[in-house]
């Protein structure tokens, strides 16, 4: 986040391909399949990903509580 924040990576191009969501009661699971291109460091970049997020309903609205991605091969 703190290097999306600064302006160290910068995302040119997201592309969702596939996106599942599960919800349980107060709680989430979503898991996503997206392409995405840009610069890290000013150096590009293009990558094939896979996120997961655990969310959970809070009083001020939904969290994420847990978070992982994956590169997948092209």
């Amino acid at each position: 986040m703190n290097a999306h924040r600064h302006g160290i990576q910068r995302i040119e191009r997201l592309e969702i391909k596939e996106q599942t969501v599960r919800v349980y009661d107060k709680s989430a699971v979503t898991l996503t399949h997206a392409a995405l291109s840009g610069q890290f460091g000013g150096v590009p970049l293009s990558a094939n990903l896979r996120y997961t997020r655990m969310w959970v309903e809070t009083q001020s609205g939904w969290r994420i509580a847990a978070a992982h991605c994956s590169v997948l091969a092209f």
